[in-house]
């Protein structure tokens, strides 16, 4: 599944705040925490908030990262191919500002099979992506207003 979302903000500035990890708890109501390097091969521990109000942390490694565009981690449930995660954040120059593409790719076994879990996934795409801007153009607005 794939959502976009356009944003006043340069595409640096966004950036910025998806890299910015240790803000997420603040932010940001799908990944509530990430922690570990950006680098290919990284190890990340990775928590969400399940809409029921549960939240899940699960280990994930680093597969594509190219500062200022792309990156992406694949996190696995339990044993590799059983439900397996791609989650990947891209930003693009859009007509004003900045594009964020947001998508989640599941394989394996068990994704077939779980029809909520990808209607929710899609919902809390969707609410991190608005938090996403509003986030950005929050701490957007804060810039100008310190230079003014």
């Amino acid at each position: 599944m794939e959502t976009r979302i356009e944003t006043q903000a340069t595409p640096e500035e966004l950036w910025e705040v998806l890299m910015d990890f240790p803000a997420y708890p603040d932010w940001n109501p799908m990944v509530v925490g990430i922690s570990g390097q950006t680098g290919l091969g990284s190890h990340l521990a990775v928590t969400i908030a399940m809409k029921s109000g549960r939240r899940m942390t699960f280990h994930a490694t680093v597969v594509e990262f190219e500062p200022g565009r792309r990156f992406a981690w694949l996190g696995k449930i339990w044993i590799r191919g059983l439900f397996d995660g791609l989650h990947r954040f891209e930003v693009e120059a859009g007509a004003s500002g900045a594009v964020f593409i947001h998508s989640e790719e599941f394989r394996g076994l068990l994704p077939p099979l779980l029809g909520k879990v990808m209607r929710d996934t899609h919902e809390g795409l969707m609410a991190m992506n608005e938090a996403l801007v509003g986030e950005t153009e929050r701490r957007r607005s804060e810039k100008l207003a310190v230079r003014a």
